[in-house]
């Protein structure tokens, strides 16, 4: 059984008070207006009349169908009109993909010491960065159980994932074998692998990045991306209503692949087809 310490949805909590709304472009932040020049710069397209990135400076407003939860994190988001099934409501190139341009990875593949290098470097370049305004949308760490601390792994236990955590830090230690500056670089591996994508190599892609799960059993992605012609392209699988967040599926996982990627478990106990359990040989023989 995989640890519940770091869950999605948190416990409940009185719902945050929600403003009246105003025009869009009026609730922007400034993080949020310098990152839209740097994606159109970079010739990323969404229908701006359909879909806008949630950023979480955003206050909530009236008529917004957004969880509490995912108020504090990045988001896509539906604006005043329904999209209809089979909508293409984004675009984005090649050339806007953070790592397109670094060695490819293998399929199945676990290190993400390249791209995470490469955001080391450019977070200490600062404003000078060609990445600074993607940067600060991204936390360089993501709380999945390999970036926890001791104390929180021996959560781990008896669980599918202790062996698998105990082979990726020493995986890392051999990418990294310097003290110095080893507890940033697993946070940068823990960011890569909570928001990268397997286009081009894996790279991390705008907007796939910031899309949130959603399960069948919760209703289900609204959108899937799909590679076409060298961009990927988000296309509405189903009707989105207004002002609603606009998830996407991280794929059939289990419990244990989700805390392991993302950092999270489901708040809910009920075993999913995904989901195993391993039992020794010794143990079946006692039985």
């Amino acid at each position: 059984m995989a640890p519940t310490k770091h869950t999605s949805p948190p416990p409940a909590k009185e719902p945050a008070k929600k403003k009246p709304r105003v025009s869009e472009d009026q609730g922007k932040d400034s993080v949020l207006v310098a990152y839209e020049k740097w994606l159109r710069d970079r010739g990323v397209w969404w229908d701006e009349s359909l879909v806008q990135l949630r950023s979480p400076l955003r206050p909530p407003q009236e008529g917004d169908n957004v969880p509490d939860f995912l108020l504090n994190e990045w988001g896509i988001m539906s604006l005043s009109k329904t999209i209809k099934k089979g909508t293409k409501i984004i675009k984005v190139p090649r050339r806007a993909c953070v790592g397109e341009d670094l060695p490819a990875l293998g399929e199945g593949d676990d290190t993400q010491k390249d791209i995470a290098e490469l955001l080391l470097k450019e977070a200490a370049a600062g404003e000078s960065s060609p990445l600074a305004s993607k940067l600060a949308t991204l936390k360089l760490s993501a709380p999945v159980p390999w970036a926890w601390g001791e104390e929180e792994r021996k959560n781990l236990a008896g669980t599918e994932l202790e062996e698998v955590v105990r082979v990726k830090l020493a995986r890392l230690l051999e990418e990294h074998p310097k003290q110095q500056g080893f507890r940033e670089y697993v946070d940068a591996c823990a960011a890569v692998i909570s928001h990268a994508n397997p286009w081009f190599g894996v790279t991390v892609v705008p907007f796939v990045d910031m899309a949130n799960h959603q399960d069948d059993e919760e209703g289900g992605p609204h959108v899937e991306f799909l590679e076409e012609d060298g961009h990927v392209v988000g296309t509405a699988l189903r009707k989105i209503p207004p002002w609603s967040e606009v998830y996407q599926s991280y794929g059939a996982l289990g419990t244990a692949d989700l805390v392991y990627r993302y950092g999270y478990a489901r708040q809910d106990d009920v075993p999913r087809e995904q989901d195993v359990v391993s039992i020794g040989g010794g143990g079946l023989l006692k039985g």
